[in-house]
């Protein structure tokens, strides 16, 4: 059977994965340095936990291992982690979601980059059912990802916080219900004695996310000795949502009985006791679940920024969440959020997709697909986080609005919206890719916009709301193609990029050279509407060849060409601080023979770029690489990273 077969068969399953995708009592020390902290419970003072209606939880203990000094892709931080243990309420089950309490172990990871800024960023991932991590759990052992999912994805996220221009410091609870020993890490504790024990998935929570946010502020407390003076939340997917639900005020998932849920409420629930999260960016959000409401009193308590890619049946859920949660309760939508679509992005980042593949190939290996099925994942979005992660900031703080809103959809009549493809092609349908004659869209049938009145009400009443621009975010990889797209509109993995060959490239381009241009004006444009992190830099590896083949056998040097845009000066670069694939070219003062380094215009824009050059024995790539990355610093310390596909030839 093909990969695509065996994609289109285990579509079913993966589409879950997407949709649900002052301290008290000092530690004591234990084996191997690692320190434990000790709560009471509420309602003591020092108690984290939260007590609304029928919901008591608390969090018991909480362990820290020594910190760790860690360096990669250009960053430098200290890195702490641990298990939280506690009682929480809600979550899942295979029967739906619970009212009961439960105990859970979960990990976390705090990483701290040196300096001074206290600003903290929460993240929440979205997670699949119980039986999908079991599943994982006893097919692929150690090597299942479900054990490190807060240590590895989301570097949109993560490498953002801890970028030097911002030292913000990053928290993530792992939430899947497989410990690393392959047991279960939540267990019920409910009224009924036949239930004491059965397995609980944390992930439907909302609680949780409060205590542990809190949490999260008090172990940055701990390390730099007080606690964060801004605290940003951010999530993908079904995390999005439920942390969405501490700005919101209200938790839905309970059915006929809501439950207040919003900020920093205890007993009893009081506006006043202040809020959690002091802005959020919801990526990807959204579940198969009511919008979350908003509570009539309060409104929301912090601004929101959604982004979503356009290849996503949950893109949709952006803007009913601004017209249901927003507009039809009152409040001055564009006061408090901010809507980005994405071209040709699908439900789950690149990030994901690339980390799976470099760190054991789970899917690939578990439904005997091919490595070809993780050759692309869409764009990647830390140029784009980046910047609205800073806008974000500088709203809260400084009262500085975002970028305009933008997505896509133009209204023709009065019950459809029309999506225009990049090729000039129409369609009524969402979501959609950008070129249909390159990319391939599998999966459910798209939302149907034509004779769907309600689609249309929601579409213009929020583009008035926003003042939005009718227009896409488009990302250099997607503005100037060298490849197609196969993509899904929901789920981790059910993306591939399949590359043009060498006659294709030049029938499209004419010239690496012009394509070099088209990814820097891309660039260019971008940042200049504050969409667009400029230390995300532009670089062609093999520079005026097509595709970037490297042969880890050959003698020789790989060339790579660090182009200038007009946020860059790749002529300010230092040469001997450039890294790729954990080579470097030497420092000038200890290895002056290893660099080679030149400046000229590779791509004729009248910019001067930087071209310098690697030993290929030196490189570290690794079989299933397929984008490489570079990072460095210029000459004022500005840390810079970029990235570009290859195709590996191995070493025998």
């Amino acid at each position: 059977m093909s990969g695509k077969a065996l994609v289109m068969a285990a579509f079913k399953f993966f589409s879950i994965f997407a949709l649900l995708l002052a301290w008290p009592g000092q530690s004591l020390m234990a084996g191997g340095g690692e320190r434990t902290l000790r709560f009471p419970g509420p309602p003591h003072a020092t108690a984290i936990g939260t007590q609304v209606g029928p919901v008591n939880t608390q969090i018991q203990q909480v362990t820290l291992s020594p910190p760790v000094s860690v360096q990669r892709y250009g960053l430098h931080y200290t890195e702490v982690r641990g298990e939280i243990e506690g009682i929480g309420w809600g979550g899942t089950n295979d029967d739906g979601r619970l009212t009961s309490h439960y105990t859970y172990r979960l990990p976390y990871v705090l990483r701290i980059p040196p300096g001074r800024d206290c600003t903290l960023v929460v993240h929440r991932h979205g997670v699949a059912p119980i039986g999908f991590w079991v599943m994982l759990e006893e097919n692929l052992g150690s090597r299942n990802f479900g054990r490190t999912f807060h240590e590895t994805a989301d570097r949109f996220v993560s490498d953002v916080a801890l970028h030097p221009d911002r030292r913000w410091a990053l928290f993530a609870v792992n939430q899947t219900p497989v410990d690393s020993s392959g047991g279960f890490n939540t267990r019920l504790v409910p009224d009924d004695p036949n239930q004491v024990g059965a397995p609980v998935h944390s992930m439907w929570d909302v609680p949780i996310g409060r205590d542990t946010a809190m949490l999260a502020k008090h172990l940055l407390k701990l390390m730099r000795g007080r606690e964060p003076a801004i605290t940003l939340g951010t999530g993908h997917s079904a995390g999005a949502f439920v942390n969405f639900m501490l700005n919101a005020g209200i938790d839905p998932l309970r059915g006929s009985d809501p439950i207040l849920a919003g900020d920093n409420f205890i007993r009893p629930y009081d506006p006043s006791s202040g809020r959690i999260f002091d802005g959020f960016i919801w990526f990807s959000g959204g579940a198969p679940v009511p919008m979350a409401p908003v509570d009539p009193v309060r409104g929301v308590s912090a601004p929101t920024l959604f982004v979503a890619g356009e290849v996503d049946v949950l893109a949709e859920r952006a803007v009913r969440q601004v017209k249901e949660g927003f507009i039809d309760q009152g409040l001055d939508a564009a006061s408090w959020s901010r809507i980005y679509m994405v071209r040709n992005v699908p439900h789950v980042d690149a990030d994901l997709v690339l980390i799976l593949n470099r760190h054991g190939l789970e899917f690939a290996d578990l439904f005997g697909l091919s490595r070809d099925f993780f050759g692309g994942g869409g764009e990647r979005l830390k140029p784009l986080s980046a910047a609205l992660l800073d806008a974000l900031k500088n709203w809260v703080t400084a009262g500085i609005p975002p970028p305009v809103s933008i997505f896509n959809g133009e209204a023709v009549d009065t019950d459809s919206i029309r999506f225009p493809h990049s090729n000039g092609e129409t369609t009524f349908s969402f979501p959609y890719v950008d070129d249909p004659v390159l990319d391939q869209l599998l999966g459910p049938p798209p939302t149907n916009t034509q004779n769907n009145i309600a689609f249309v009400d929601r579409w213009v009443a929020v583009r008035q709301a926003l003042s939005a621009v009718t227009a896409s975010i488009v990302l250099p990889e997607t503005a100037c193609r060298r490849g197609g797209f196969t993509m899904i509109s929901q789920g981790p993995v059910g993306t591939w990029f399949v590359p043009f060959d060498q006659l294709t490239f030049l029938d499209a381009w004419g010239s690496s050279a012009a394509h070099q241009s088209c990814r820097v004006q891309s660039v260019d444009a971008l940042a200049s509407q504050g969409l667009y992190d400029p230390t995300v830099v532009t670089i062609d590896i093999s520079p005026h060849e097509f595709p970037n083949i490297v042969d880890l056998s050959a003698p020789g040097r790989l060339r790579v060409a660090i182009l200038s845009t007009a946020g860059f000066d790749a002529t300010r670069v230092v040469p001997g601080s450039v890294r790729l694939a954990g080579a470097s070219l030497g420092g000038v003062a200890d290895h002056p023979g290893n660099i080679r380094a030149r400046i000229e215009d590779v791509n004729g824009d009248g910019l001067p770029d930087l071209v310098v050059e690697f030993r290929v024995k030196r490189l570290s790539f690794v079989d299933h690489d397929q984008v490489a990355e570079l990072w460095g610093w210029t000459q004022s310390g500005t840390r810079f990273s970029g990235a570009d596909l290859v195709q590996l030839v191995l070493a025998d």
